[in-house]
């Protein structure tokens, strides 16, 4: 049976998943990014103006200079000490003053230091964050901030502004760092956070689809497949009751409805049609007179019967034709004889159960197959008992008295399949006629004429 939940359910479970993670996802970027945005815009804002003002501290046109003596002279440390004091103003982690060149950056003030100094860094010594703004610096630019993490140092923000002299051009740039430490432990909690509420977003909507897609979705589309399965391999109406798909009770007030009335209604045609053809195949395989099995039919059913049972049970095939059944139509004329072999048809049908084959061969040929036949004793009563009830009167007015023929053989003594029990019966058919009519043979007593059962008269 199929079992749609396996296919289209697990697809929807993931689709539903994938869609509230993404959703989560999206929410993280989103709310992580604009809040980093703020915090890292806002404090670099604030230290651009801290720069602006320490910008008046510093003489552009006196870097020019200094780097052609490398001598710290007054001048140079009160600047440093102008910074430093600036620094401790406004709660800033370093003020420094750097001039970058071809062969690496120089520092000319630095208020990390006690003493002033100035000293030469190679760019490849300096961060990548740094690296990627080197052109920046070197044509005079306005480099962006920078979020560094120093082992000594941790997070810091770094903010630099161009030192232009009097001449129009870029002598150096004041740089200031502050720490980003705190911030940074605050944008990981939020980060912890957005991803706490990722999970639960995503439980959520997992939970809200066992419980939607489940119980409007996928259980009406299982209850449907479950019952179009029964209905397959089951007969066209369960006995007793009406069939799983007509017992579907799906009132979603959808289109998940209107298909399971579309389903009844399609079971409903595929039983008319299932009926139709059943009477058109039971015409085929009936004689039109008598409505007993016909010659094909007979064959083909005693034919399948022997060979999925072949070697497990027993079975008898009979053959009865009527006793000079031609005079009969002579004498009373063919409507009459009509009523003789209908007559002949309901006995048998009378004598043999519901399971057992009855069938009109031809003319006033009848064959019957018994199965699970048991003792030839018991087929012999069968045969009797044909004769005994067509030798009452009957009820059809004009009837004429008239006897049978019988031939009887047994399986698997007088052969296995149909064309040996069929040559074996109407052997013993034509035996019992030789020996007078109206008696009945068995197969395996053809030769001894002297025991050959006679009917009633």
């Amino acid at each position: 049976m199929r079992k749609l939940s396996l296919s289209l359910g697990k697809k929807l479970t993931l689709l539903v998943v994938f869609m509230a993670v993404a959703l989560s996802a999206a929410v993280i970027l989103f709310g992580y990014n604009a809040y980093s945005g703020t915090v890292e815009n806002e404090q670099a804002e604030f230290m651009g103006r801290i720069l602006r003002i320490a910008a008046r501290s510093v003489d552009a046109d006196t870097i020019e200079r200094y780097m052609e003596t490398r001598v710290p002279d007054e001048e140079y440390i009160r600047r440093v000490d102008a910074l430093r004091q600036l620094r401790e103003d406004v709660g800033l982690e370093y003020i420094f003053v750097i001039c970058p060149t071809e062969e690496g950056t120089y520092y000319l003030y630095d208020t990390d230091l006690q003493t002033p100094y100035d000293t030469m860094m190679e760019f490849e010594a300096w961060p990548d964050e740094f690296l990627d703004q080197k052109d920046i610096f070197l044509s005079g630019g306005q480099p962006a901030p920078i979020i560094s993490n120093y082992a000594d140092y941790g997070w810091l923000l770094t903010v630099y502004a161009p030192l232009v002299g009097s001449d129009g051009e870029v002598k150096g740039y004041l740089g200031a760092d502050t720490s980003m430490t705190d911030v940074m432990a605050e944008k990981h909690g939020l980060l912890r956070d957005l991803i706490i509420l990722m999970v639960v977003i995503t439980a959520f909507f997992v939970l809200a689809y066992i419980y939607i897609f489940h119980r409007i979705l996928i259980n009406p589309i299982n209850n449907m497949a479950r019952a179009a399965d029964e209905y397959l391999v089951s007969s066209n109406e369960e006995e007793g009751g009406a069939s799983s798909i007509s017992r579907l009770a799906i009132s979603t007030r959808d289109e998940l409805e209107e298909l399971s009335v579309s389903l009844k209604s399609m079971e409903r045609k595929i039983n008319e049609y299932i009926c139709s053809l059943d009477i058109a195949t039971q015409k085929a395989e009936r004689d039109v007179l008598t409505g007993v099995w016909n010659r094909e039919a007979f064959k083909q059913k005693v034919s399948h019967y022997l060979s999925e049972n072949a070697g497990r049970e027993g079975g008898a095939f009979f053959m009865v034709d009527v006793d000079h059944f031609k005079e009969i139509n002579d004498q009373y004329g063919h409507i009459t004889g009509d009523e003789v072999l209908k007559r002949l048809a309901n006995v048998c049908r009378d004598v043999f159960r519901s399971a057992d084959l009855v069938a009109r061969l031809g003319g006033d040929e009848y064959a019957i197959f018994c199965k699970s036949a048991g003792e030839a004793s018991n087929m012999e009563e069968k045969a009797r008992h044909i004769q005994t009830l067509l030798a009452e009167p009957s009820d059809i007015p004009d009837m004429p008295q008239f006897g049978t023929s019988i031939g009887i053989a047994l399986t698997p003594e007088d052969g296995s399949d149909y064309m040996a029990l069929y040559r074996a019966a109407d052997e013993a058919l034509y035996t019992a006629k030789r020996a007078g009519r109206n008696r009945y043979v068995l197969y395996r007593d053809r030769r001894k004429s002297d025991e050959l059962r006679q009917g009633p008269a």
